[in-house]
């Protein structure tokens, strides 16, 4: 009988120390191991609220959580972040939906993992009061200055026909997004087509000359995250570490948004703190893989080629550019491409 309950003492010891080996274990493997290097990303994002989840999950250390040292490159526009991903210098972008089926349209390779926000009402028209514009029928006959192939410029199109202005009616200057806030100021256009931070920026020179034609409800933007092929097709795990950071940035801004805010601000200049909190309002930060993003991008395709006979060939396949199987592992009633 005492052997027995030796036994029994003995096993009863072994088992709990096997018991504390697993907890330690499982404790040093959730704090992470200090001395295991970081997977290093680079993710380029446009300078506006756009990147907020990127923003928001590098500031919060989110990313750092999924073993991830993401260094976040603030870029002059959507057309520049994913520029940037297909030079090779980031490996991820946030751009939106244009310049993505611009791309794609060009037989561009990219892996679209998710949309990481939406909104309806970022783009507008600036003009000046000083050359009669009071209301958008009067834009017929002046020059208006938009940026060729961008979201800007299906706006402007969407906008002018909604309004009852023929594009025939207007003269269009392209130039550079980033150039029409001075051309405005300076008189060399009568009205430019802007999404944020431009929009403001213009609206701040032109002072009480300015005035501003809202998108409310015409055009719809998504932002969509990008990675090269390579990182999805090498290393199928990151893309989902990364979208488990930018889902954690999701429930973050949606429970503190004023905290959301103040990360982005930090990462844009607290002068631009009005800014951030008037666009906000007009965003939906959600990471999804939705059929509106594939309507859009097929929209913007039709609309591009025929802008462009250079684009004109076979239709893209949109849905081999899509990579749902990331955010399915996550969250797969997130993915609703069918």
């Amino acid at each position: 009988m005492r052997k027995t309950h030796r036994r029994a003492l003995i096993a009863a010891l072994a088992g709990g120390a096997a018991l504390l080996a697993v907890v330690a274990f499982l404790v040093v493997r959730a704090a992470g191991e200090p001395d295991a290097p970081l997977r290093h990303l680079t993710l380029a994002a446009p300078d506006g609220v756009g990147g907020a989840l990127a923003v928001v999950a590098a500031g919060r250390g989110y990313f750092a959580r999924e073993g991830l040292d993401v260094e976040l490159r603030r870029m002059p526009s959507d057309t520049a972040a994913i520029e940037l991903v297909l030079e090779g210098g980031a490996e991820l972008a946030i751009t939106g939906d244009v310049p993505l089926s611009y791309q794609v349209v060009r037989r561009r390779r990219l892996a679209a993992l998710a949309t990481v926000g939406f909104s309806d009402r970022t783009h507008r028209v600036v003009a000046r009061r000083d050359r009669g514009i009071g209301r958008p029928a009067d834009l017929s006959g002046k020059s208006i200055g938009v940026e060729r192939l961008s979201a800007d410029n299906v706006f402007l199109f969407l906008f002018l026909s909604q309004s009852g202005v023929p594009r025939s009616a207007v003269t269009i200057v392209p130039a550079a997004a980033a150039d029409l806030p001075r051309a405005l100021a300076e008189g060399r256009i009568d009205a430019a087509a802007l999404r944020e931070p431009l929009a403001v920026a213009a609206e701040r020179l032109l002072g009480d000359q300015a005035i501003r034609f809202d998108a409310s409800h015409r055009f719809h933007q998504y932002d969509v995250l990008v990675a090269a092929p390579a990182l999805v097709s090498d290393d199928g795990d990151v893309p989902v570490r990364v979208l488990r950071a930018l889902l954690r940035a999701e429930r973050f801004s949606r429970r503190d948004p004023a905290a959301a805010q103040a990360e982005v601000t930090s990462w844009l200049g607290p002068e631009r703190r009005d800014e951030v909190s008037a666009e906000w309002t007009r965003y939906r930060f959600e990471v999804a893989l939705g059929r509106g993003l594939l309507i859009a991008l097929e929209s913007h395709a039709r609309w591009l080629t025929a802008i462009d006979p250079e684009l004109v060939g076979p239709p893209p396949d949109f849905l081999a550019l899509v990579q749902p199987g990331p955010l399915r592992r996550l969250r797969p009633e997130r993915v609703t491409l069918r």
